[in-house]
């Protein structure tokens, strides 16, 4: 897979920049250095969605309730924040053991993440990675709903070497499907399992 290098841009635009905190246990504890706080609880973040898996098939965010669920957005272009949160991904699947956890990639990069590439992508992973794609105007509206800030860096409508700046947050959402924490690129496997099961999610 073709790898591109491109600066790290972490941006909250002015529809992100009100992140909504959920009251757990880590926010009286220092136990979570990445843990994102303290931002305006009456935004809300998150949102049903139906989009396209990479097995072609409708993927409905009702299918998460019953398990926590850790979401990542970013595309299979990218050389280093998106691998590396899916390993972290991976990672704490592993801590829980039997404790089952779901794994979600959306791609803000339609154009090129076909259901193809990602089928690709995701053998990359520990089995059980789903990864979705959907039209532009289906992406722009989940990214809206999550509060994601993405770009496409063209230099022409012929371009197809372009990286794509996003944000680089991971997000847990609870067995209920809501949003329960927010962590930075840098978090661990360990600081994220810690949280989980702290906070029984």
């Amino acid at each position: 897979m073709k790898k591109y290098l491109f600066p790290a841009i972490v941006l909250l635009s002015g529809a992100a920049a009100g992140f909504f905190f959920y009251d757990y246990k880590a926010k009286q504890t220092n136990f979570y250095p990445n843990l994102i706080t303290g931002f305006d609880q009456s935004v809300k973040i998150g949102g049903a969605f139906t989009l396209t898996d990479h097995t072609g098939a409708a993927f409905s965010s009702d299918r998460l309730k019953g398990a926590p669920t850790l979401l990542y957005f970013g595309f299979t272009h990218c050389p280093d924040f998106c691998p590396a949160a899916l390993q972290v991904f991976s990672q704490v699947s592993d801590n829980l053991g039997a404790t089952p956890i779901n794994r979600l990639f959306i791609s803000v990069d339609p154009e090129r993440d076909t259901q193809a590439a990602l089928k690709e992508y995701v053998s990359l992973y520990k089995p059980g990675l789903i990864a979705l794609t959907g039209d532009k105007q289906q992406i722009d509206t989940v990214a809206k709903l999550w509060r994601v800030y993405y770009a496409a860096n063209k230099k022409d409508t012929k371009d197809t070497e372009y990286v794509v700046d996003h944000s680089t947050y991971s997000y847990l959402l609870n067995s209920k499907g809501e949003l329960a924490a927010l962590f930075k690129s840098d978090a661990t496997a360990e600081e994220i399992t810690r949280f989980i099961q702290e906070n029984k999610l």
